[in-house]
């Protein structure tokens, strides 16, 4: 027996079951207080616990600093022939410069000294945003690898001389 009403109250809710998730009541109507089923439901208290997990796992980080150390293959390298390397990467013109102000000034005693005088004759030669990042650059030993070669290519070409 096919009653018109019955199938087609059960259509239209299989209608909206396979289209929108919904499924409506037995009087074809939304159900109250539910807006929606299915995977939807479940999207906003998962993406809620998603971010609330990943801002408490974020602030619980303790941060870390990073420490490297490399061995050269070469005995250490003066700072002041790596000053003058890093003055004639930025301008020539800075090396000359350089090596008459170092020639003209005594040696200091101290180690501390020492590397204190050399950045304040870099200092002086370099523009200030990189004279600020010039202790930096030379306490990573960035050009002790170019005095290094530098050296090897002299006692090459010079063997009797002293490097």
């Amino acid at each position: 027996k096919i009653v018109p009403d019955e199938d087609e109250a059960i259509l239209k809710n299989f209608y909206f079951t396979i289209h929108h998730g919904i499924r409506l009541d037995k009087s074809g109507q939304f159900p109250l207080g539910r807006v929606s089923t299915g995977r939807s439901m479940w999207r906003g208290p998962l993406l809620a616990v998603v971010f609330c997990s990943i801002t408490l796992h974020l602030s619980a980080a303790v941060e870390k600093g990073a420490s490297v150390t490399l061995a050269a293959r070469w005995p250490g390298t003066s700072y002041l022939l790596e000053a003058a390397e890093m003055l004639a990467a930025e301008d020539p013109a800075h090396f000359w410069d350089f090596l008459r102000i170092a020639s003209e000034t005594k040696e200091p005693a101290g180690t501390e000294q020492c590397w204190s005088h050399i950045m304040a004759m870099a200092s002086g030669l370099l523009p200030p945003s990189i004279a600020q990042l010039s202790p930096m650059v030379l306490s990573s030993r960035q050009y002790s690898a170019k005095v290094e070669m530098n050296r090897q290519l002299v006692s090459q070409l010079y063997p009797d001389e002293v490097c």
